[in-house]
Parts: C-alpha cells; sequence; structure tokens
C-alpha cells in the first residue's frame, strides 16, 4: 500500500454533508492522510474533476475549495432545498 494513506470508512469512501440551511464555505469537511515517514508534510490536491449525481447540483463552476496544506474542503455553493444528490471527485494526498 502506498503512503500516504487516506482515513477512509471499509469501502475506501470519505463522505460529508450539507444541510440545505448551511452558506456558502460551511461543509468543513477535512480530508487527513496519514504518512509513515513523518518527516515530509503531506499536502492534498483535486485530482479529478468534479461529477454530481443530479442535475440539480451545480458544476460550471468548482463546486468546492480544497485547502492543499489542511486539507479543510469548503462548498462554494449556496445549499437550495431543490438540491439532490451528491459530487464524486478524488483528492491526492503527496509528501
Amino acid at each position: 500500500m502506498q503512503w500516504p494513506r487516506f482515513e477512509t470508512n471499509e469501502n475506501g469512501i470519505i463522505s460529508g454533508g450539507i444541510k440545505v440551511d448551511a452558506g456558502i464555505r460551511t461543509l468543513n469537511l477535512t480530508v487527513l492522510a496519514i504518512d509513515k515517514d513523518m518527516n515530509d508534510p503531506v499536502t492534498y490536491r483535486l485530482s479529478s474533476a468534479f461529477e454530481a449525481s443530479d442535475p440539480s447540483l451545480p458544476v460550471t463552476e468548482p463546486p468546492f475549495l480544497l485547502d492543499g496544506v489542511t486539507g479543510k474542503l469548503d462548498n462554494l455553493f449556496q445549499p437550495q432545498a431543490g438540491m439532490r444528490g451528491y459530487y464524486t471527485f478524488e483528492i491526492t494526498a503527496d509528501d
């Protein structure tokens, strides 16, 4: 297995949710990758396009912002009551 490695659920997935009454930048989900070599800092980057499971979700602009140092992921859109579904995308951790 390669390092750094993400802390995930048993299916290798990290998931989060946003309430309808939440504002922009309120997701507050942080990804965490563990590296055996503690001397190298871990950085994060988006490594795929965003895919929406439902047309009610915005995809014309990046829907999320990833902090490459902290791994914090924030939403860049205002959640709406009519939105359904989920996004899929990949984050890579490098050391």
